[in-house]
């Protein structure tokens, strides 16, 4: 269950999306002429993650060991944009744990 409330203000605009099968995002940004001209569609892109994870026995305790790699292709995308200019998002990283439990 989730509760919204707004106040209307007409020195700011309120505008929604809804992502599919997702939250709806809501933007509040005000009523300028300047701040309009900033607020823009940025170019779509699609990002892919991987994960691996293994679980094995060592000393009859699990230890597990995980992998993760962001951005996978290593799309070059907009990240944002605001009234200092563009910028691009993260390019590909990748992590690796380990972890025993005892």
């Amino acid at each position: 269950m989730s509760f919204y409330l707004w106040a209307a203000d007409t020195d700011y605009i309120h505008t929604k999306y809804a992502m599919e099968g997702g939250p709806v995002l809501h933007f509040f940004y005000k009523n300028q002429d300047d701040l309009k001209a900033v607020w823009e569609q940025l170019p779509a892109y699609t990002l892919l993650d991987a994960g691996v994870s293994y679980v094995f026995l060592f000393g009859g305790k699990n230890l597990t060991f995980r992998a993760n790699l962001k951005n996978v292709f290593n799309e070059a995308y907009i990240g944002q944009r605001d009234a200092f200019g563009y910028y691009l998002g993260v390019g590909r990283t990748y992590n690796a744990s380990m972890r025993y439990n005892f």
